[in-house]
């Protein structure tokens, strides 16, 4: 399946995700935010794949953390 991807990318293929970080900076949701095709789908669970490993800094409200969401874009080439 990756080859067929890999042949399907024609210059840049963006996919958008939509992570949300709880007050610890983990990872608790991924959403995609790009799809629709088969390639664009298996490039959005590459980037969701990558993403769940990544720790964050979690957004503060004044000298507090807090949960929050951030919108990643990744561009992938051929």
């Amino acid at each position: 399946m990756v080859d067929k991807v890999r042949r399907s990318i024609e210059g840049e293929m963006v996919a958008k995700v939509r992570v949300y970080v709880d007050a610890t900076g983990k990872v608790t949701d991924i959403k995609p935010l790009t799809g629709g095709t088969p390639v664009a789908d298996a490039l959005a669970i590459t980037a969701i794949n990558a993403v769940r490993r990544w720790q964050f800094e979690p957004a503060r409200r004044g000298d507090e953390k807090v949960a929050g969401d951030v919108e990643l874009s990744f561009t992938f080439r051929k």
